[in-house]
């Protein structure tokens, strides 16, 4: 729950191999428009919200 609103985000991720190719075309929402491979801690950095940082490092001890 987002703190200070009562609703809920959810966050996804997925394991994929470096070769992966990634198709933005049907995004239906037309909220991401690129994407770009990083390690954690240059992904951690290059994220804004509190939740969405929380959310990978959970997503990283899942994968581990």
């Amino acid at each position: 729950i987002l703190e200070g609103t009562g609703k809920e985000e959810f966050v996804f991720g997925a394991e994929i191999t470096n070769n992966e190719n990634i198709n933005l075309d049907e995004n239906v929402y037309q909220e991401h428009d690129e994407y770009r491979w990083g390690d954690f801690d240059e992904t951690l950095s290059l994220l804004k919200w509190p939740g969405n940082k929380e959310g990978l490092k959970k997503l990283r001890e899942k994968l581990k």
